[in-house]
């Protein structure tokens, strides 16, 4: 079965910090999904949508396991939609605060499923 991990967020903008999750992410998982989630009747973003996705995907260009998408849905709800994600890293920046310790989370998630 294939392990994918599904990465939410409003990545406005896209720091190395979140780089440096999805490239450590390639070592669990075999696609990452950078989900950007946007709610189109807010126009609060600091940097257009379309530029952001642009951007991601020029940063990871060099690794076709990742993939780079929009919802405006609820995060539960998107996640549900793309039926193959076994795990969803809502709020990764919280959850990384501990690198190590966060990735022996993924791995005890991925073991119970």
């Amino acid at each position: 079965m294939k392990r994918i991990a599904l990465f939410p967020g409003s990545f406005d903008p896209f720091t190395k910090g979140h780089e440096d999750i999805v490239l450590r992410g390639l070592t669990l998982f075999d696609e990452i999904i950078i989900a950007i989630g946007f709610n189109s009747t807010k126009n609060q973003r600091y940097f257009p949508i379309d530029l952001m996705v642009e951007k991601i995907k020029g940063t990871f260009k060099n690794y076709p396991q990742i993939k780079v998408q929009t919802y405006s849905e609820l995060t539960a709800e998107y996640a549900k939609k793309i039926k193959q994600t076994i795990c969803c890293v809502a709020c990764a920046t919280r959850l990384i605060l501990n690198t190590k310790t966060a990735l022996h989370r993924l791995i005890k998630i991925l073991i119970a499923n």
